[in-house]
């Protein structure tokens, strides 16, 4: 969820975003090849997302939006 409001300005729940942590932890290998995922899904409560972003910018500076969930 995280790396997609860093990186692309998406808010996303966190159903649309396994695909995303898929890839980031290695459990789906696509190397040199093109892969496309359906990001659907906004549905998220708004306290509850505004805190996992807050501790997730914390956890990696703010910066890159790569760490895991």
């Amino acid at each position: 969820m995280y790396y997609a409001l860093a990186h692309h300005s998406l808010v996303i729940e966190g159903g649309a975003a396994v695909g995303i942590a898929a890839l980031q932890t290695g459990k789906v290998s696509v190397p040199g090849k093109r892969v496309g995922l359906v990001l659907s899904g906004s549905s998220v409560d708004l306290p509850t997302y505004l805190s996992v972003m807050h501790e997730c910018a914390q956890r990696t500076g703010g910066t890159d939006g790569t760490s895991s969930l």
